[in-house]
């Protein structure tokens, strides 16, 4: 079996580079597809987020690019563009963390999930400027 990692390279806690370098050390990890947003992308979401305070700027940047759908479909159809062309090279697709997706409509391959955390645990532990609360995590 070839795993196609694919995450967003240094974002996450370190467990996906640690699950991917295992992979590798086996000789299973067919290679890891970064979910970057482009440059373009990211300044758009900034000026899209434009607050006067810098405090809000900086919370509605960091919404804008996290839980922000135009965010999740543009990493997804960077992923796709990058990913198709390569399929035969791989029989599936472990994905570490939920801001975007490998592939648009129905997948090509199988794809599994890997989350480390829980938006549950985040509206617990994270302070008030993570802007997450229960109705908007639903």
């Amino acid at each position: 079996m070839r795993v196609m990692g694919v995450t967003i390279i240094d974002a996450f806690s370190g467990a996906d580079r640690a699950i991917f370098d295992s992979l590798k050390s086996c000789g299973l990890l067919a290679g890891i597809a970064d979910g970057f947003l482009s440059r373009l992308w990211r300044y758009f979401l900034l000026a899209r987020s434009f607050r006067p305070s810098k405090r809000r700027w900086s919370r509605a940047w960091h919404h804008e690019m996290a839980k922000n759908p135009l965010a999740f479909h543009a990493r997804t159809r960077s992923l796709e563009r990058r990913l198709r062309p390569a399929i035969s090279t791989f029989d599936v697709v472990l994905q570490a963390g939920v801001l975007f997706s490998p592939f648009r409509g129905q997948f090509a391959l199988p794809v599994t999930l890997f989350c480390d955390y829980t938006t549950k645990m985040a509206e617990l532990n994270y302070p008030p400027g993570f802007a997450l609360d229960g109705s908007r995590a639903r």
